[in-house]
C-alpha cells in the first residue's frame, strides 16, 4: 500500500500536464503565413483574428474582443488599407484558420456588370443588394446587425432607395434583380455603345422615363431616367463621346426601341 500512492500521485501528475489548455488557442502569424503556429491566449483576450492587409500582408493572433474595432482601424491606417471581406474576430479555438468563411455572396458596383463571387468575412452573415432610385446598385456582404444603418446612411447619400433594396441571409442570395419584381415597372430598352445587343430593363420606381443619346462618335446610350432629372443628366453626359448629337426622352413601355 505505501508504494501504491506515489504511484498514483505520479500517474495523476503526468496527465495533468497532458490536458488540453484551458485557455482560447489561435493561429498566430504575420506577412505571408505560409507557415502559422498556434499559440495559447491571455485569460483577457476571448477571440482570434486575421487581417488581411491592401499589400498581400496577413496577421493573425489573439485579442479581446472588445478592441477589435480600434486596433482594426489602426492596421488599416498603418498597412495603407485592409480588406474587410477577408478580414475578422471568432470565438473558439484555432477558428482563425487558413482559409475564409464559407459564406459567399456576389459583388458588384453597376447593374449591368457581371456579377462575381466572394467569400464573406467571418463577420459577414448576410448579402445585399441595395438599388438607389438613379438606378445604380450595390451588391454586397454585409454584417446583418449593421444593415438598418447601412440602409439609412445610403438613403441620406444617394438621395433615397428603391422598395427592392433587400438583404437576405443565405450564401449568394442577393442574385435577384429589378426584373424579378413582380411590381407592374416601366420597362425600357437598355444599351450601350453600337447597340447591336439590346436588354429589357425594369426602371426604379422613381424612373418614370426612357431615353436615347447619340454621340457624334456613333455610339448610342439607351436606359431609364428619372423624368425630372434629365435635363441635368443631359447636361451631365453632353461632351462624352466627343459631344452629343441627339436626346430624345419619352414615356411609356419601351417606347426608346424605335430611336
Amino acid at each position: 500500500m505505501g508504494l501504491l500512492i506515489p504511484c498514483l500521485i505520479i500517474i495523476l501528475s503526468t496527465l495533468s500536464k497532458s490536458d488540453p489548455p484551458q485557455e482560447l488557442t489561435c493561429y498566430k502569424c504575420e506577412n505571408k503565413c505560409e507557415e502559422q503556429i498556434w499559440k495559447e491566449c491571455t485569460p483577457e483576450q476571448d477571440v482570434c483574428f486575421q487581417f488581411k492587409y491592401e499589400d498581400g500582408t496577413i496577421e493573425k493572433g489573439c485579442m479581446k474582443e472588445s478592441n477589435y474595432e480600434r486596433i482594426f482601424e489602426e492596421r488599416e491606417d498603418r498597412h495603407g488599407g485592409i480588406l474587410d471581406d477577408s478580414s475578422y474576430n471568432c470565438k473558439g479555438n484555432l477558428c482563425n484558420v487558413i482559409g475564409d468563411t464559407s459564406f459567399r455572396c456576389f459583388r458588384s458596383s453597376d447593374r449591368f456588370d457581371e456579377k462575381r463571387e466572394i467569400q464573406c468575412s467571418r463577420r459577414q452573415d448576410a448579402c445585399v443588394h441595395f438599388v438607389y432610385n438613379d438606378g445604380t446598385i450595390f451588391k454586397g456582404c454585409i454584417k446583418s446587425r449593421n444593415y438598418q444603418k447601412q440602409y439609412d446612411q445610403n438613403q441620406k447619400t444617394h438621395k433615397g432607395l428603391d422598395s427592392f433594396t433587400y438583404m437576405c441571409n443565405e450564401s449568394l442570395c442577393n442574385n435577384r434583380t429589378l426584373e424579378d419584381d413582380p411590381k407592374d415597372r416601366l420597362k425600357c430598352i437598355y444599351c450601350r455603345e453600337e447597340c447591336d445587343e439590346i436588354q429589357v430593363v425594369a426602371c426604379t420606381e422613381k424612373q418614370d422615363t426612357c431615353y436615347t443619346f447619340d454621340y457624334k462618335n456613333l455610339t448610342k446610350h439607351k436606359g431609364c431616367v428619372i423624368g425630372e432629372n434629365y435635363e441635368q443628366v443631359v447636361e451631365n453626359n453632353k461632351n462624352k463621346f466627343y459631344g452629343l448629337v441627339k436626346d430624345v426622352k419619352c414615356q411609356g413601355n419601351l417606347c426608346n426601341a424605335r430611336d
